[in-house]
């Protein structure tokens, strides 16, 4: 394949390194500050349920504009975009340093949304459009590998600066990360043939698709007041406009023959929103569990919930290159259900469940992520044509960042309805736990019908075959 022809100048390995770095920066962003959310709602005086929109308003900002951004990524260039997303986030990040109040951090977390959802769209379609189909299982486990060095090292050192220094510190560092991964992108990619179908851009199409996803979104974080259920009934009834807009329409958004037509496509996209559904949350409240129950500090936590990414990390590129071997499907099947296995054995953690079996719960979560996230996101981007990759990235994130608010969601659900609107504190640690073994209970039963799309997702070698002919 022709490198320069389709991604402009610069080597596979280089390209691999620098989307690989964005996802580690995204990655330890979120998961040390979820180590430092305690924290920082003690300084700022505010309850739980606030504390948790510093995750949320991030996730609703990323969701609403991802697919639009690999929509347009497609047309103007997936480099430019994705040296947009660096520029943004690590700016953000810089800015977050000097958040006053919850409301400043919230507005800067918003620009990091935005920025990632530049680069969450372009990364993986940059890497799929340079390595062949039987080598793109391996250099999406790299990608993925690093999102859970992110996530492991994020509680480890964000637990430390948390605990010893502030916890401002963990956004000077992303922002300083950021960069630096500027420096390689100025001599990286400058050239980059797109794909002129797109020439035009509807902007209703935008503006339905988007507030449809910010309504739902916020309607579902707002349940079970009734402000929620009016949200999310107008983000449904904008959902069915936004669909007969882009069906009346020949310029479109997002293609839904390639979701009616494409199994595999639909199955593992589908699969992949259970699978966030299902675990998003699950960092949060272990983060509380350790500290407000187990009464840890931010640096004891850390270090205990190291474990899972770690092993996601060590697992991720043997599970990439092994779905480039056998059908990704049957992978990612697998690491489901071990999955399932973890989140039940969390429903029956306490205030004296030892901490080696806290370890070995997180131990096969780690690995069950490991074997279900770089598999299913091989078969999705290996089950389109490469002038939809931007737009199947894109999916591929929106399906991730939807799970996780609506992980988030349901845990704010259950603390509006057994803790209320008072902190999560070892006075509360009761009802803290009896909403943290709901919420688990719930999450194990939501990974059964991800288990049953996993395996209904079809095969990929014809695909394959086809797409290894057009290239």
């Amino acid at each position: 394949m022709n490198i320069s022809k389709h991604t402009g100048a610069g080597s596979p390995s280089l390209a691999l390194f620098v989307t690989s770095a964005s996802s580690f920066m995204t990655a330890f962003m979120g998961s040390s500050l979820n180590i430092a959310i305690p924290v920082i709602s003690l300084d700022f005086g505010i309850t739980a349920y606030a504390a948790s929109w510093i995750s949320s308003i991030y996730l609703l900002a990323t969701a609403v504009f991802l697919i639009p951004v690999g929509r347009l990524s497609d047309r103007y260039g997936r480099v430019v975009f994705f040296r947009i997303g660096i520029i943004l986030f690590s700016a953000a990040s810089l800015l977050s340093v000097f958040s006053s109040s919850l409301l400043s951090l919230l507005i800067f977390r918003i620009f990091q949304g935005i920025g990632s959802a530049f680069l969450f769209s372009t990364a993986a379609a940059i890497v799929v459009s340079i390595y062949p189909p039987e080598k793109r299982g391996k250099a999406l486990g790299i990608i993925t590998a690093s999102v859970y060095t992110g996530l492991s090292s994020g509680p480890f050192l964000g637990g430390i600066i948390t605990h010893r220094a502030e916890w401002e510190s963990i956004f000077l560092i992303t922002a300083l990360i950021g960069f630096v991964v500027l420096l390689p992108l100025a001599f990286y990619l400058t050239r980059e043939n797109v794909d002129k179908k797109f020439a035009h851009f509807r902007f209703r199409s935008f503006f339905l698709l988007s507030i449809s996803i910010l309504f739902v979104l916020f309607g579902f974080s707002a349940a079970p007041r009734l402000i929620g259920f009016v949200f999310l009934a107008a983000g449904i009834l904008g959902w069915a406009l936004f669909y007969f807009d882009q069906k009346n329409s020949n310029v479109q958004l997002i293609n839904f023959n390639l979701i009616s037509r494409n199994k595999t496509f639909r199955n593992s996209n589908l699969a992949a929103l259970i699978n966030y559904s299902a675990t998003f949350a699950v960092g949060f409240l272990l983060s509380f569990y350790f500290q407000t129950v187990k009464g840890l500090t931010p640096e004891s936590a850390g270090i205990i919930l190291i474990i899972q990414p770690v092993l996601q990390a060590l697992f991720s590129p043997l599970a990439g290159r092994l779905s480039d071997r056998i059908e990704p499907g049957v992978v990612a099947s697998i690491g489901m259900a071990v999955i399932a296995a973890g989140l039940t054995g969390l429903i029956f953690i306490g205030p004296e469940t030892p901490n080696i079996i806290l370890m070995l719960i997180l131990s096969i979560l780690g690995f069950g992520f490991a074997m279900f996230s770089s598999p299913n996101a091989n078969a999705i981007m290996s089950s389109v044509e490469k002038r939809d990759y931007g737009l199947a990235s894109a999916v591929m994130a929106e399906m991730r960042l939807i799970g996780q608010a609506f992980s988030m969601g349901l845990v704010m659900i259950i603390f509006t309805i057994f803790i209320g609107e008072s902190k999560v504190d070892p006075s509360a640690a009761d009802s803290f736990l009896l909403s943290s073994r709901i919420a688990f209970s719930l999450f194990a039963v939501l990974c059964l019908p991800g288990i049953y799309l996993s395996v209904r997702r079809g095969s990929l070698h014809e695909k394959r075959e086809i797409q290894t002919e057009d290239k």
